[in-house]
This record gives structure tokens, sequence and C-alpha cells, in this order.
């Protein structure tokens, strides 16, 4: 007797939990970069201001990072993979220009992939 495939329950289904963090993720740190915009037009005083707002969305970011951590990272369908990939993207470590900083050789490589595989349309 052997085990099911994996391949039996819905391929959506199998990286549904996954995608949807993925998706709140992305979300949570687009309200980040919309604040860092925002206050990068404004004076110190006002800039202070927007800590406790800054605060809240650094809180709701890290508790989407720890959803993730529970979920797993290890997807089972590209469009799981994808959805790591542009996640991921979203945490990179980025120098003032915007481009994404390397430490070494093998960030430069881990990160071209996730850019090429964040650059990827999943049909639905």
């Amino acid at each position: 007797m052997s085990a099911a495939p994996i391949a039996t329950c819905s391929r959506a289904a199998m990286d549904a939990d996954l995608i949807a963090v993925c998706e709140r993720l992305l979300a949570a740190n687009r309200d980040v970069m919309t604040l860092y915009k925002r206050r990068s037009t404004m004076s110190f005083e006002d800039e202070a201001a927007t800590d406790p707002e800054m605060d809240a969305l650094a809180k709701r970011e890290n508790a989407v990072l720890e959803e993730l951590d529970q979920v797993g990272t290890s997807p089972k369908t590209m469009a799981g993979a994808v959805a790591l990939a542009r996640a991921a993207l979203s945490q990179a470590p980025l120098a003032r220009d915007g481009t994404i900083e390397y430490q070494h050789d093998a960030d430069w490589l881990a990160w071209s992939v996730v850019r090429c595989l964040a650059a990827v349309e999943v049909a639905p």
C-alpha cells in the first residue's frame, strides 16, 4: 500500500495559506513604504510625529512574518514559489539608491533567482 500522491488535493489549495500570508506581507510592506515616502518629505518634527504609525506598521509586518514562519516557506506549486519570491523581495536589504545590497557572491546569485522568479506570471 502506498501513500496518496500529493497531487490529489487541488493545486490551488496546496499553497493557498502560503500565498495568502505572502500577500498580507506585501500589503504590510506597501504600507510601510508609503509611510517612508511620506516621511521623506516632512520636517524632523513632523516625521517624529509619525513614529507611532511606523511602530504599528512594523509590528504588523513582524506579525505577518511570524505567521509566514508558522505556515512554512516550502512551496509545493509554482504559484506558491512566485508568491514567496515576491514576499522575499519586499524584505530585501536595499541601498539608498533602491538596489539590493549584497554581502557575498551567494547573496547576489540568490537575489538574482528571487528577482527572476518574482517576475513570473502564474495563471490562476
